[in-house]
């Protein structure tokens, strides 16, 4: 972070991720500031104040293309507040498999840092559902495989995986994500981890870095 307009940037996020996990708690939530960073940088330029980027749109920025379709259910969950409908207005437009898609324009950009966290964690929740229906031990998924997959489920949506998980085992979940498919939701899970990662093993998302990471030496 070398100027004002990044750190805002990244004090916005960290205020969003906050509101959100406080709000998931009971869910048990697993979302990294490293990996929030990775997801949205993958979706747009939204990070990248030098660059032209639509603030606001959910669909062109976000990767929230059905956000307007799935807020009901977000609010059921409890990571926003039903009021959080007076901060975005509706927006239809046509996603790349060139169906029209309910997302949305959001008031500011702090609203639609919260509601991408917020879409990230019902997906999320949705994994870990699916894990519960088909009888799999989610004590038995590494971390690292829970983030593949929950940006799996947004990326690729939340039926993206579902005969994998019809056969009922961790194994099995396992050596899909160890295939290494470059393609695809699964492809873009693997570069959103990869940047989760690095990001991680830098430093750049530890708020005491002094001295643990090769930069803050």
């Amino acid at each position: 972070i070398d100027e004002p307009r990044e750190a805002e940037n990244i004090a916005m996020l960290y205020n969003a991720r906050e509101r959100i996990l406080s709000r998931a708690n009971n869910d048990r939530i697993v979302l990294p500031m490293s990996f929030i960073i990775a997801a949205l940088s993958n979706e747009g330029h939204i990070l990248d104040v030098d660059g032209n980027s639509s603030h606001t749109s959910g669909f062109m920025t976000y990767g929230l293309d059905t956000f307007g379709s799935e807020f009901r259910y977000i609010v059921q969950r409890g990571y926003l507040p039903s009021n959080f409908s007076e901060r975005f207005t509706i927006s239809e437009s046509i996603n790349e498999r060139g169906r029209r898609v309910k997302s949305a324009n959001f008031r500011t950009k702090q609203d639609a840092f919260e509601a991408f966290i917020a879409t990230l964690a019902r997906r999320q929740y949705l994994f870990f559902e699916d894990l519960r229906s088909n009888r799999i031990n989610r004590n038995a998924i590494p971390e690292e495989q829970i983030l593949f997959f929950t940006y799996k489920y947004f990326n690729g949506g939340p039926n993206s995986i579902e005969r994998l998980l019809r056969k009922r085992s961790a194994r099995e979940l396992d050596r899909f994500f160890r295939r290494t498919i470059t393609y695809g939701s699964t492809g873009n899970a693997y570069v959103v981890l990869a940047g989760t990662q690095w990001l991680g093993l830098s430093g750049a998302t530890d708020p005491n870095p002094a001295g643990k990471y090769w930069c803050s030496r």
